[in-house]
């Protein structure tokens, strides 16, 4: 391996062990209103668990109005202790058994939208629960914008990497790069094809999370998205240095698992104050991945001396565009709009396009014509 893989991974390995961002522990809930009484509205949130899960029924008092969310549940009174084991209350629809929900986590959705209605009585903005919105639920999915929108991801792939399998088997189209190429089409078809499934298994565990957060949904979801981060940046070295032979393959590619790994190992650490996830950490390490990736790609492409400016390179720099562009939606973090769409779910709608983008710069660095996936199956039959 080179001395700029060397030095490349040796950073990620010192960035990913040593250098740690603890985040603080989450609140339950947290003020989106200057000069509120917020300790009200978390007591009002508190008082409305206790009596949903004493009755089953998700209301409070305000001002001497009722407000409620769902009616009641009496299969839900007292814990659900009238409910056997894998029973589900008879007012429970398909959806939300398919969905998993429970009784303890139906109150705690039920408690957070009759307090949103609370204070839009008052005129107040929508609070966050636990460190996120509260979201509308629609047919038992905590979060449909951004599920469909992962979905919506994942099948963009999905459209794409059948016709990049082929040409990593050697059934390649057209080789539109030409013969000066140090790194051979169908290895960089074969690149190409495993980052797109390691990024479709990404998307589906997004939109499972989506649908429903619980602490394993969290799990494979913020696992999965570091595994799309770490094997990008893999691949971009592997590319840009033509790493070919297989021993140096594997070797970039157990360097990479390893950080990968090691930082799966630091922000799942429970920190002093019992936070259990290490969110300023992760999210700093996957910001210093993607601009590495980025930074990475775009200089081979645009002024790369082994190989030339890259077929697909305009494509390369506008998916990099949109997909910061799409990015900066983050950091806009405003309330559900109608309860549904939020800066998060925003930022997944703009994703697809990106994905398309990727895939034009994929499919001419791996040789293939400029024709659509379907036109071109068509032509090789």
């Amino acid at each position: 391996m080179s001395g700029f893989a060397r030095g490349v991974l040796t950073c990620f390995a010192l960035l990913v062990c040593i250098a740690p961002t603890p985040a603080a522990g989450a609140k339950i809930a947290k003020a989106t209103d200057p000069n509120e009484d917020f300790s009200y509205y978390s007591r009002l949130f508190l008082s409305c668990m206790d009596t949903c899960n004493i009755e089953g029924c998700a209301h409070v008092t305000h001002k001497g109005a009722p407000f409620t969310t769902g009616g009641c549940v009496p299969a839900c009174a007292r814990d659900g202790s009238m409910l056997g084991p894998g029973e589900f209350p008879p007012e429970f629809t398909l959806a939300m058994r398919l969905t998993g929900w429970d009784c303890a986590s139906d109150c705690k959705y039920r408690c957070m939208r009759t307090v949103v209605r609370v204070r839009a009585a008052e005129g107040l903005n929508t609070a966050k629960y636990y460190g996120k919105w509260s979201f509308e639920r629609v047919l038992g999915v905590q979060e449909i914008v951004s599920c469909v929108a992962s979905l919506a991801n994942a099948a963009v792939h999905v459209w794409f990497l059948p016709e990049l399998w082929r040409a990593s088997a050697g059934r390649r189209i057209e080789d539109a790069r030409g013969a000066a190429s140090v790194f051979p089409p169908r290895l960089s078809a074969s690149l190409w094809f495993a980052n797109g499934v390691v990024q479709t298994h990404g998307w589906l565990w997004s939109a499972v999370f989506h649908a429903r957060d619980t602490p394993w949904t969290h799990a494979l979801d913020y696992g999965a998205a570091n595994a799309i981060f770490f094997f990008a940046a893999f691949a971009a070295v592997a590319r840009t240095r033509a790493i070919a032979e297989p021993r140096r393959l594997a070797g970039a590619l157990a360097c990479f698992a390893f950080c990968f790994l090691a930082h799966l190992w630091y922000v799942n650490r429970r920190q002093e104050d019992g936070t259990k996830y290490h969110f300023q950490h992760n999210m700093a390490v996957m910001v210093c991945v993607a601009v590495f990736h980025w930074v990475v790609m775009l200089r081979w492409a645009f002024f790369g001396k082994r190989e030339g400016p890259r077929p697909g390179r305009n494509y390369l720099a506008a998916c990099c565009l949109a997909w910061n562009a799409c990015a900066l939606a983050e950091v806009l973090d405003f309330p559900p709009v109608y309860g549904l769409l939020d800066a998060h779910a925003l930022w997944h709608c703009g994703t697809p396009a990106t994905v398309w983008l990727w895939y034009q710069f994929a499919r001419r660095d791996a040789g293939l014509s400029q024709d659509s996936p379907r036109d071109a199956e068509k032509k090789s039959r």
